[in-house]
């Protein structure tokens, strides 16, 4: 009977390294970052503060002026940060429905955007919303954090948000 469980769990050492060095080799460099860290919106390099936020599903960004162009296949809205302020177009990825705290369902557009994050230019989808009345006006959420972050709350600005040369 000895046996059996020494070669179990011997057995069951040797999967579980297997599968962490198989999971190892695929997974992308993960960066701890601060629960607020600084990007760069392009391609009219505003810098914006953005709010890591792993229980929201998807990333979300100041708009307003929120228009259709081509039968919806692209939008066109302002961000605004910082006292900074742009016009972009960027294609429509989908519509969501967001569950307000009344209970009220809110149809939003989802668009992909390029920022420069710790001097890595990357893409997102983001839900497009007046975020005026809350503190950050950008908010990454898990589905771009997943493969990119590991979020310690204790710290915030800890990145730089330069863009690649």
């Amino acid at each position: 009977m000895k046996c059996w469980t020494l070669c179990a769990l011997l057995l069951l050492t040797w999967s579980l390294q297997a599968v962490g060095n198989d999971n190892a080799g695929d997974a992308p460099s993960r960066k701890v970052m601060g629960y607020i860290e600084r990007i760069v919106v392009l391609p009219d390099n505003i810098e914006a503060e953005a709010r890591l936020d792993s229980g929201a599903n998807t990333s979300s960004m100041h708009a307003l002026d929120i228009e259709y162009l081509d039968d919806e296949e692209r939008v066109r809205f302002v961000f605004e940060a910082d006292g900074q302020r742009a016009t972009l177009e960027r294609p429509l990825v989908r519509h969501t429905r967001i569950v307000q705290h009344s209970g009220e369902r809110d149809r939003r557009p989802v668009a992909s955007v390029e920022f420069c994050l710790d001097g890595r230019q990357h893409e997102a989808e983001f839900t497009l919303t007046d975020r005026s009345e809350l503190t950050y006006p950008v908010l990454l959420g898990r589905r771009f954090l997943a493969d990119v972050a590991l979020i310690d709350p204790a710290v915030e600005r800890t990145l730089s948000a330069a863009c690649p040369e």
